[in-house]
């Protein structure tokens, strides 16, 4: 019974990493244009190419954060695939080089004066650094969740079948133990630093938890015993608050990312295809 409660708390929190397996499905793309590259073409006909390559990505970056926020409405609990995050973290790479492949072949380009052909060359470069900045974000999210995931996963080894007290009480502290130090060697983003904290403090909760209840087994104290009990309820709740925090930073970040794209970078990507329709080079 106490492996199943134990469970219940490692799937809740699991629940926070799981929203980036499913964004892989979103990124199973290849882009559909390529860079222009050749000498002879002018500034506004390089820009027009880079903007029309990037194209793919945002889409996939679109798609991705809707399909993300619709699911975080879902109350059916995804497990959660290591070959599905690893999969995403390798394509956001692959993104994030395009895009830099991509800006570093305006390098160069007149941008300076205030002509609309300057003007829209510079914008573009713009455009493409809110890109590659989206994707960063993201890649950092994702890799997060695999670092938790590992840490986490640990709890599935506490041996609910161990005979005695004893016994459990070291299989807990053995795991809570490994658990903490993982979590102690990830570097969480800056915004989750609070919430992986408190996180990580309640692991460790847990761990010395786990030492004051094999000392009561060990001395037959029933009364220490029964209050071990009692504070394993209290540790539950708190880790399972701490889950829901680090549900909602998590959400915040789908969230932000959603507003971006419907903000700053689908203006500039409006102006961009206007400007680049007008000036002869979509």
């Amino acid at each position: 019974m106490r492996r199943k409660r134990l469970i219940v708390i490692l799937c809740t929190i699991l629940l926070c990493s799981a929203l980036l397996s499913g964004i892989a499905h979103g990124f199973a793309i290849q882009p559909t244009a390529t860079f222009a590259q050749a000498a002879g073409e002018s500034p506004i006909a390089k820009a027009a190419a880079a903007f029309r390559a990037s194209e793919p990505i945002l889409t996939a970056l679109r798609d991705a954060v809707a399909s993300e926020l619709e699911s975080a409405d879902d109350d059916a609990e995804e497990e959660f695939e290591v070959s599905l995050v690893q999969d995403l973290l390798a394509e956001l790479d692959d993104y994030s080089k395009q895009l830099e492949t991509l800006s570093s072949g305006l390098d160069g380009l007149p941008d300076r004066e205030d002509s609309n052909e300057e003007k829209t060359v510079r914008a573009v470069k713009e455009y493409l650094t809110m890109l590659w900045n989206m994707t960063a974000d993201i890649r950092e999210l994702a890799a997060y969740s695999l670092d938790l995931y590992h840490a986490l996963i640990l709890f599935g080894d506490i041996d609910a079948e161990a005979e005695g007290y004893e016994a459990l009480a070291e299989s807990i502290y053995t795991v809570t133990g490994e658990s903490a130090e993982l979590l102690a060697k990830i570097a969480p983003p800056a915004y989750l630093d609070i919430t992986h904290n408190e996180l990580e403090s309640r692991v460790r909760d847990f761990h010395e938890f786990a030492l004051d209840f094999y000392l009561g087994a060990e001395l037959g104290d029933p009364l220490r015993i029964y209050s071990c009990i009692n504070r394993m309820s209290r540790l539950e709740i708190m880790f399972n608050r701490c889950a829901e925090n680090l549900n909602e930073d998590i959400l915040l970040q789908f969230t932000q990312a959603d507003r971006r794209l419907k903000g700053p970078i689908a203006t500039l990507h409006g102006e961009l295809t206007q400007n680049l329709s007008l000036l002869g080079a979509s």
